[in-house]
């Protein structure tokens, strides 16, 4: 078991999202069907970052 106080817990479970965590939920929501497409194909994550950027999205290489 964690050695957490549930004070604790409660009140971290009731922080909201930060920006960056709200924009990493919509991004995988748009590379996933993308991933899916594709399979592991050697290469992917430029494909889908290529992918993203015709449609408008503008992240990093990395972050996919």
């Amino acid at each position: 078991m964690l050695d957490v106080h549930p004070g604790d817990y409660y009140a971290w479970s009731k922080k909201p999202n930060s920006k960056r965590d709200k924009t990493n939920r919509r991004l995988a929501g748009l590379i996933k069907p993308l991933r899916l497409e594709l399979g592991c194909v050697y290469g992917y994550r430029k494909i889908i970052h290529a992918d993203l950027r015709n449609i408008g999205e503008r992240c990093g290489v990395k972050r996919v």
